[in-house]
């Protein structure tokens, strides 16, 4: 307008014309009028708009976790997806693939799992996950069984080993066998030899075994043999 009235009056509306850009970061934008009255006189007009950046993304929740030593032979990080929400040109989404360390073995110990996502607008976001290996079952002893054996055979009788195993695998696995001790309690008229395993493995957990052998009783002894004689 410029304030006339009647015939004077210079007044009305023109539509401004846009330009400028802006995504996720951010941008400017330009709004210019311009109006030609009928004199040739021409008047413009500008605005700047700034266009703040859209918020950053946020991981997706994670939750810390516990698993087997037998689950965790094939855990595997994945991915995490990311996203601020935003639509169009303010969108920011999509997922990483997680790094994943720590270690553990058959007594059990912590990964970590960590994703880094680092925006066009150079703002860096982190999520962290931490997974308790449990410790693997202890080892079982195989089934041994009690027996009888001569007195004799008891005389060079050996204890042997004694094998054992948890039935796990790679880092998780817990096998082997371990010599006997005997402790033999006999004599000609039979007994018993006891023997024991034991085995205490890495995360200080203790397993035994026991057998009892019965020895029997020697044979009776028998004399010599005799024959009658005539004498004078």
């Amino acid at each position: 307008t410029n304030g006339g009235t009647g015939v004077c009056e210079i007044s009305g509306s023109v539509p401004g014309e846009l330009s400028g850009s802006y995504d996720e970061c951010g941008g400017t934008l330009e709004v210019n009028w311009t109006y030609t009255d009928d004199c040739q006189r021409t008047i413009t007009a500008s605005k700047t708009v700034t266009v703040l950046p859209a918020p950053a993304a946020e991981f997706e929740e994670v939750e810390n976790m516990e698993i087997t030593c037998e689950e965790a032979n094939a855990f595997e990080a994945g991915s995490l997806s990311y996203t601020n929400g935003g639509t169009g040109a303010c969108e920011i989404s999509g997922s990483v693939p997680g790094e994943l360390s720590g270690s553990y073995d058959e007594c059990g110990g912590k990964l970590e799992v960590d994703w880094t996502y680092t925006d066009d607008c150079q703002r860096t976001i982190t999520a962290k996950k931490i997974i308790t290996v449990l410790p693997a079952p202890a080892a079982e002893f195989e089934e041994v069984e009690n027996m009888e054996i001569t007195c004799e055979e008891a005389n060079s009788f050996e204890a042997g080993s004694l094998s054992y195993t948890n039935g796990g695998t790679g880092a998780c696995e817990i096998s082997g066998s371990v010599p006997g001790e005997a402790t033999p309690d006999y004599d000609e008229c039979g007994g018993v030899i006891i023997v024991n395993w034991t085995y205490t493995d890495d995360c200080q957990r203790t397993i035994t075994a026991t057998k009892t052998v019965t020895v029997l009783p020697a044979p009776a002894a028998e004399f010599e043999e005799v024959e009658n004689m005539e004498i004078t």
